[in-house]
């Protein structure tokens, strides 16, 4: 979600700073969170290659955001595919430059994807509209930049966060500045914009209490995970308290009215306020607990529980996995006014 100052350098170390005891998970041993990563500035997505390589990014909410996308290397930030993509110019009108990188996501196939809704500060969408890169991990090249219709995005759209579905070769993304959820075919380029103002997608409220104290912030579909399967795309507004679901085959399918797309989301639990979502290995959902500091999971079997909560995990962010289905997440602290701010961290839930 939303970030500010960031400078042109952010130092990371990637040595594990301290282990805080939580409660008991549903795997042998206890729960606990390890610091792999810090940053004096604040971080949105974060994205695990099948190798282990670390890529966060950086959204441009402040004059000093001057890096878009990073992979952290050897306890360093690393512009990242290239220092030339991340030099913004001033009018951003080229493709070939990041605006306001939001998200990023590894898909199938090792593939990095980047999310850029192209709407820095909040001013509106630039000219360029969002786009969509996808990246070669292999050789560190963009192989192919998707780009959206005006319709598809609004003036003033954020387009959020991403999921890639490789079987049928389908994007799905979610608007957060003007609810809605978007579903592209990668492989004809074409996008649709659907559930466009509906409740699933639209921000319930226009604040949250978070111990105790009261953040006014309206924000809509944010939080966006694909089952394992493929059948079925979960969905929450940042400014809510429902998890939803509608089944995948009917956003793919253009013949589908979208009327019947609307009568097929189905709201799948109560929640507290969460931000990014994941689905790990094994079909359990990781959500935020924005307002008291929190992870929880979900699973269709075990229901939607509090797995652990501690006073420094300041706004779970992004969620992402590796190789193995260990689970890691950013925190923001967007909560928190800047001068009250620490450190932004990575975490890696472990189990002792």
């Amino acid at each position: 979600m939303m970030h500010r100052g960031i400078k042109t350098f952010v130092g990371i170390f990637l040595t594990v700073i301290w282990l805080v005891s939580c409660t008991p998970a549903k795997k042998s041993g206890e729960a606990k969170i390890a610091v792999i990563a810090e940053s004096e500035n604040q971080w949105t997505g974060l994205a695990i290659s099948e190798e282990g390589r670390l890529f966060v990014n950086f959204p441009k909410w402040s004059p000093g955001a001057n890096i878009s996308v990073a992979e952290i290397i050897k306890g360093e930030t690393k512009a990242y595919p290239s220092e030339k993509i991340n030099t913004r110019i001033a009018d951003s009108s080229s493709l070939h430059r990041f605006s306001c990188v939001q998200s990023v996501f590894i898909g199938p196939e090792n593939h990095l994807w980047i999310l850029d809704p192209a709407n820095p500060y909040f001013k509106g969408v630039e000219k360029t509209g969002p786009r969509l890169y996808k990246v070669d991990l292999e050789n560190d090249s963009i192989t192919r930049i998707f780009t959206f219709d005006p319709g598809v995005y609004k003036e003033n759209s954020y387009f959020n966060d991403v999921r890639i579905d490789g079987q049928s070769k389908h994007a799905y993304i979610t608007d957060s500045n003007d609810g809605a959820i978007i579903v592209l075919d990668l492989a004809s380029g074409k996008a649709r914009r659907l559930l466009d103002d509906h409740p699933a997608t639209s921000a319930e409220t226009n604040f949250l209490v978070i111990q105790e104290d009261t953040l006014k912030i309206e924000v809509d579909s944010d939080g966006i995970a694909l089952s394992n399967d493929s059948k079925d795309l979960y969905f929450a507004a940042l400014s809510g308290h429902r998890l939803y679901k509608v089944p995948t085959a009917l956003l793919k399918d253009t013949s589908i009215k979208k009327s019947e797309i609307v009568k097929a989301v189905q709201k799948v639990a109560d929640i507290v306020a969460t931000d990014g979502i994941l689905f790990n290995d094994y079909g359990t959902l990781f959500l935020g607990g924005l307002e008291n500091n929190s992870v929880y999971t979900y699973h269709p079997d075990a229901g939607y529980s509090r797995m652990f909560s501690h006073p420094e995990i300041k706004w779970a962010d992004s969620f992402a996995k590796d190789s193995k289905s260990s689970i890691y997440f950013t925190t923001s602290q967007i909560h928190l006014p800047e001068n009250e701010r620490g450190k932004y961290k990575i975490f890696k839930i472990v189990y002792k």
